[in-house]
């Protein structure tokens, strides 16, 4: 007989608090930080948004604590990084129970850690919190601000050559246009998209791209 999710998930739990012994017993606040951001991912998973939260709280004063031991400039760059994950979680979380302007000052926050960064996915990194600001303040329903960062995305991903989320970040800004009733200038950026949508072939993005051209014409 195989195990079940229940069994899986209680053996994962067996392991995570194994690993948080440990990590306890060496006094190792980076390892015991990583085990709330998983318990934090668990809970929230589980629409256990209260206690995700303080998981998430609790995984970020142990990587500002294991950030104040480190001795190198490049390992304090990769907690810093770690922080700021664990703060997109976060507000992913405060954005499942409505707290959408909580959510959009942790992503700030977050978005100036990875600014303050030289890894290699940076610029991406860059464009995926604009997109997650932008898409709180679309359901805020606060469109305008929903566009200034959609076109803040759409700056670093035109940096990149993956035109797939080239291609969704015109069709992001669309969405934008639309709802703020800007037929116009929804058009312009579908015309942008048009030639990534025909060469990708991707079944999901084209859906998206000809719905908004409906709408437009």
């Amino acid at each position: 007989a195989g195990f079940d999710i229940a069994d899986m998930d209680l053996m994962a739990n067996e392991y995570l608090q194994k690993g948080k012994d440990m990590a306890k017993k060496l006094n190792w606040d980076k390892a015991i930080a990583q085990y709330y951001y998983y318990k934090g991912l668990s809970e929230q998973l589980s629409s256990e948004y209260d206690s995700a939260g303080l998981y998430y709280d609790t995984a970020i004063l142990y990587f500002k604590q294991s950030s104040a031991k480190a001795i190198t400039k490049k390992k304090k760059e990769e907690i810093a990084l770690e922080i700021a994950n664990t703060m997109s979680e976060k507000a992913a979380n405060l954005m499942k129970i409505g707290r959408g302007a909580e959510s959009i000052t942790i992503y700030l926050h977050a978005l100036e850690l990875w600014k303050a960064s030289n890894q290699p996915r940076k610029t991406e990194a860059i464009g995926t919190f604009y997109e997650k600001i932008a898409t709180s303040y679309y359901d805020m329903k606060q469109f305008d601000k929903s566009l200034y960062y959609d076109k803040l995305s759409l700056e670093q991903r035109l940096l990149s050559n993956n035109e797939e989320v080239i291609a969704w970040a015109y069709v992001y800004v669309c969405d934008d246009f639309i709802s703020l009733n800007q037929m116009d200038s929804c058009l312009v950026y579908l015309n942008l998209a048009m030639p990534l949508v025909k060469r990708l072939n991707n079944h999901r993005l084209s859906v998206q791209y000809y719905n908004k051209l409906a709408q437009v014409s």
